[in-house]
């Protein structure tokens, strides 16, 4: 998934209305929000933590996400998957190599009332489908 698609992930989840909001809170620049929006870059380590943490998911699979992401070839793409796999994340593995992203999944409005309905961490429906 790009980058820009795990920092709406990050806004839908905690109800952020800026990228100015999720620089201050991710602590970086809005430019570098800005980049992941422009250039399609992918996160570096430190940021995939910082968000994994924001959004309560085990960090390996943003890693792994963006490792995939930055991936040269269809065979560099397909050991990242089994690498997702291996993590527990089946469907995540079957959205990116399909190229269908997270935007397949509900969106996070739908994830959002969803969670509000059932009293419970919108954070848990950004990721987990298994």
């Amino acid at each position: 998934m790009k980058a820009a698609a795990w920092i709406d992930r990050v806004k839908a989840a905690r109800g952020w209305e800026s990228d100015y909001r999720v620089a201050k809170e991710l602590a970086t620049t809005r430019q570098a929000i800005s980049d992941y929006r422009t250039r399609t870059a992918t996160m570096d380590e430190d940021m995939a933590v910082k968000v994994a943490n924001t959004l309560s998911i085990d960090p390996a699979i943003i890693l792994t996400d963006q490792a995939m992401e930055r991936a040269k070839n269809t065979e560099a793409r397909s050991a990242w998957s089994a690498v997702l796999e291996r993590l527990g994340g089946v469907a995540v593995s079957i959205f990116l190599t399909a190229g269908l992203g997270w935007s397949m999944l509900a969106s996070p409005d739908v994830q959002a009332r969803d969670s509000y309905n059932n009293n419970s961490n919108p954070t848990v429906n950004c990721l987990y489908i298994v």
